[in-house]
């Protein structure tokens, strides 16, 4: 098996502007969303094939919001980069901008695409590793993974409450997403405690009750949210 290629994100770094017609308005003179999503996700192809030298798909777009209203005339300034890699996975992060005639950038919109690299049979394939060379690539990569943590946390409460769907109340579902994020801090090394002066930084971290009730809080919004939708 040949050795993994080290790239950086330099290496994939890509850049699109766009000068807004009439054509790319929705009904209120304000540029069309699907015009934008296009955009930039032919950019985070780009980048994920520049990144990859191969075959690709899109598994997934996170964060797609309107921060600036953009206008005919307006020049759309999008640029992409790879923040973190998987096995065969790339996020990649796309910022657009409303460039002014004084050519100041004000941001429109942040998107982070997931992107697979595929072989000649559409198959999974490994990607190039990413060479960290900064430290504001560093913190881009671990905020990757602290995304990457929540989608799988998010994927494993929605799986419970699809097998628990019908065979029990919304009490007994909590609960037992409660057992899992016990777990998970025990995983991570987390002791509890209800004594703030043993708090003191040794080897474990020690978390106080009160802090956990925030976190369980911060933890059920979302819970409860989708067991009373359903």
């Amino acid at each position: 098996m040949s050795e993994l290629k080290i790239k950086t994100v330099e290496d994939s770094k890509t850049e699109v502007s766009h000068l807004l017609f009439s054509k790319h308005m929705n009904s209120a003179g304000r540029l069309f969303g699907g015009q934008l999503l296009m955009w930039i996700d032919e950019v985070a192809g780009i980048v994920a094939r520049r990144h990859c030298e191969g075959n690709l798909t899109t598994a997934c777009i996170d964060n797609l919001q309107f921060k600036e209203p953009c206008y005919e005339n307006d020049v759309i300034v999008i640029i992409g980069y790879v923040t973190h890699v998987g096995r065969s996975s790339m996020e990649i992060r796309i910022d657009t901008y409303v460039e002014r005639p004084d050519g100041s950038r004000h941001p429109v919109n942040r998107a982070f695409f997931v992107m697979v690299a595929l072989d000649a049979n559409n198959k999974p394939v490994e990607v190039p590793r990413l060479k960290i060379q900064t430290i504001d690539e560093q913190a881009k990569w671990d905020a990757a993974e602290k995304r990457i943590e929540k989608k799988l946390e998010k994927s494993r409460i929605e799986k419970l409450i699809d097998e628990k769907n019908g065979s029990c109340n919304e009490h007994q579902i909590i609960n037992d997403i409660m057992i899992i994020i016990f777990v998970e801090l025990l995983a991570k090394n987390i002791e509890l405690t209800n004594d703030l002066s043993r708090c003191n930084g040794k080897t474990i971290l020690r978390v106080h009750l009160q802090d956990l009730k925030q976190y369980i809080l911060s933890k059920t919004t979302y819970l409860t949210t989708i067991v009373h939708t359903r």
